[in-house]
Parts: structure tokens; C-alpha cells; sequence
């Protein structure tokens, strides 16, 4: 049991090695059916892969787990550790294994496991470190470790520029389409500049934060105009950090989303749109930063390769056009001297009352003076604002 994001290369390791894998992710274990033969092949498992989450689904697995096979947990929550009943040494490898992450570590971890936990005749190479940041190009054979090397093989040739951040899990796991079709899209009117990161970042293992990624491959001379962030939150460290980021880099920051519990169908078929917790956590969040333009460009899809079910990330093309439409009209009036920008101010207006006594309204505070501050503040940043009409009749 793991995340979606793993099965399809364990799924793809286990094929070469002639290991027979029976794989189920969280968004397996939300249909009745799927939970029942979850539990039911742990009866004829020779060994037991956990990567758990917190969801109180689980509780009811972690019950159903056959002791008499090795179980081994993945990550670092100490509960889950606890599950183990290998020895600290199989269990850090398998997770040194998982999180440097790709193809390759993935088939030698099943490998691995197959050789010191059941004793089989499997061979296997160590883990390999592969590159915990970086910029990517589904033109390039390989992904670029500094700006000065992604530009001496890109060439740019636009007048404008947008970089995008995005998970280095997709990355790792080559869950890239909805990325390369958005590259693409973005190429027709600017350059681009795509860094993947490990979000939170982690010192141990030499992985940036999304801060520091910013400040190593967007800040100097590149000059971007534009920032399209695909992680759920920016994070660059610290508060304080995140916010010095975004605030030196002085872009728009764009903010394009990436379902995870729901297909295209299911996302237009529901009043709702997005579930509670992704319009929490992909919605409210980055706006709390001053990220804008939260527009869906891609959603799982269920993907059968090798007798094995699995997701994939798949773009909703006309979306992805739609935000970098949008995308060009921001840097076309970034472009625009301030005197010639239009700014329209909306105020509340109670419907019920009388417009008089309710129009700029706002709860314990004075919308109409802060109004009147603004268009002064605006006024001095050389924006045109007309001189008020002394005509009162």
C-alpha cells in the first residue's frame, strides 16, 4: 500500500524482475470493493510495503496485516516505523531507496528486498542519488543542474520570460505529461524555465527549499516575468523566508492546479468542484501568499500497463490554454506604462437598503476613506487619476 504517485514504477520494476505485485493507493481504498481485496491479498503476500498516511482509513488495515511476512513501512513517521518487523537496517535502506526515487531505485529496491528480506536470488545495485533539484525540459535527454547549463542548450528567443516550480516527485516518477503540455502551451509566447524541487526542502539530504531553488535559478540575471508555482504551498523555509523570497523575486506568482481525488469527470460533474481539502490546501493557502489565477489544468487518470491499475496526471488542454492566456494578459499590462492602466474598485452595496446609507460598506472599517487613500498612494506611483468634477448638479 503506497501513494498513487509510486505504483506505476513499482509496478514497472516489479515486471522486469519478475516479481508479481499486487499495488493499492489511498484513492484505492475509498471504494468498498477495493478495500476487501486489499486486505484479502495480504493473505498470500511474502512480504508487506507500507507507505501510510494519517487518514483514519488505515487503522482498519494496520489491524489486517499478516505479522508472519515482512513488513517493511515507508517514511519517517515513527508510528508507521514501529509496524516494522525487519531489522533498521533493511527498513533505512528501502527508504533510502524510496526517497532518492526514479526508476532505476525503485526496481533495485524491489530487488533488494527480494534478496535480504525473503533470502531470493535477486541481484541489486545500491541506492543512487539522483538530483533533488533542477531544471527540466521534455526536449532535453537529461535535466539540468544550473541555469547557466539549461541556457547554453535552450537558446531563448522571447521577449518575456516564465519559470514554473514543481514537485521533484513528479519529476522522479515521470508523471509529467500535464507538465510538458504546459511547457509547450507557455512556449508559443515566452521562454520558459521549469525548476523542480523537493518543496519543503531537507539539509540532511541536500535538498533545497523552494526559497532557496527561487533564489538559485530564478534571481539575477535572468530577470523573469512571471512565476508559475505547482506545488500546493511555497515554502521556502520560514514564514519570513517565503515571504522575502516572493518579495525579491517581485513577479506575478501564478498558481494553476492539479487535482489529486478527482478525474476530469467526477471534477465537472460536481457543484463542488475540488474536495474541502484541496480547495484548503491548493486555494486558501497560496492566496494567504498572494498567489492568483487558482485554475485546474490537470486531473488523475486511471492508467492499466502490465495487469496493474494506476494514475497519471493528464492536462485539460483548453485549461492550460485558458491560464496562459490569462498568464499573457498580466504581463501585457505589467508592460503598460502606469498612466495608461484602467483600475476599477468594486464596493459592497447592500441590495436590501437604501444605496445612500450602504454603498462601500464594510465591517468596522471605513471603505470609503481607505478608497480615497489608495487612488492618493496610486496618484504618487504615477498612475492617472482624474481630478474630481466640481459639477454637483
Amino acid at each position: 500500500m503506497t501513494w498513487g504517485s509510486d505504483i506505476s514504477l513499482l509496478v514497472e520494476g516489479g515486471k522486469e524482475l519478475g516479481i508479481e505485485l499486487d499495488a493499492w493507493s489511498a484513492r484505492d481504498l475509498e471504494d468498498e470493493r477495493k478495500r476487501k481485496d486489499c486486505i484479502n491479498s495480504f493473505e498470500h503476500a511474502d512480504v508487506i510495503l507500507l507507505r501510510l498516511t494519517t487518514d483514519k482509513v488505515w487503522d482498519e488495515f494496520i489491524e489486517e496485516l499478516n505479522k508472519n511476512v515482512p513488513i517493511i513501512p515507508l517514511g519517517r513517521n515513527t508510528f508507521f516505523r514501529s509496524l516494522s518487523n525487519v531489522s533498521l537496517d533493511i527498513v533505512a535502506k528501502v527508504n533510502a531507496y524510496h526517497v532518492y526515487g526514479g526508476a532505476e531505485n525503485l526496481k533495485n529496491m524491489l530487488g533488494y528486498i527480494g534478496k535480504e528480506a525473503l533470502g531470493r536470488d535477486y541481484t541489486y545495485e545500491d541506492p543512487k542519488e539522483t538530483m533533488w533539484q533542477g531544471i527540466y525540459h521534455p526536449d532535453a535527454e537529461t535535466a539540468f543542474a544550473s541555469i547557466d547549463a539549461y541556457l547554453q542548450w535552450y537558446k531563448p528567443r522571447s521577449k518575456h520570460k516564465v519559470g514554473i516550480i514543481f514537485s521533484r516527485t513528479l519529476w522522479a516518477n515521470g508523471d509529467l505529461e500535464v507538465i510538458n503540455t504546459l511547457i509547450h502551451e507557455l512556449e508559443k509566447e515566452f521562454d520558459v524555465f521549469p525548476a523542480f524541487c523537493y518543496g519543503m526542502g531537507d539539509v540532511e539530504l541536500g535538498a533545497k527549499t523552494s526559497g532557496e531553488v527561487i533564489e538559485e535559478f530564478f534571481l539575477g540575471r535572468l530577470k523573469l516575468d512571471a512565476l508559475i508555482n505547482l506545488q500546493s504551498v511555497f515554502n521556502a523555509g520560514t514564514e519570513e523566508w517565503s515571504t522575502n523570497s516572493l518579495k525579491e523575486l517581485d513577479v506575478l506568482v501564478f498558481h494553476p492546479l492539479m487535482a489529486y481525488y478527482k478525474t476530469e469527470e467526477e471534477w465537472r460533474g460536481d457543484s463542488q468542484g475540488l474536495s474541502n481539502l484541496e480547495v484548503g490546501l491548493s486555494v486558501a493557502m497560496p492566496e494567504f501568499e498572494g498567489i492568483i489565477e487558482p485554475i485546474i489544468i490537470g486531473v488523475p487518470r486511471a492508467v492499466e500497463e502490465y495487469g496493474a491499475e494506476f494514475e497519471r496526471h493528464v492536462p485539460i488542454n483548453e485549461r492550460v490554454a485558458k491560464i496562459v492566456g490569462r498568464m499573457k494578459r498580466w504581463i501585457v499590462l505589467k508592460d503598460k506604462q502606469k498612466s495608461e492602466r484602467k483600475v476599477a474598485f468594486i464596493l459592497h452595496n447592500t441590495p436590501c437598503a437604501s444605496v445612500e446609507a450602504t454603498v462601500g460598506s464594510a465591517a468596522h472599517l471605513d471603505a470609503l476613506e481607505s478608497v480615497a487613500r489608495i487612488l492618493k498612494s496610486m496618484k504618487e506611483e504615477g498612475y492617472s487619476i482624474p481630478k474630481r468634477s466640481q459639477n454637483t448638479s
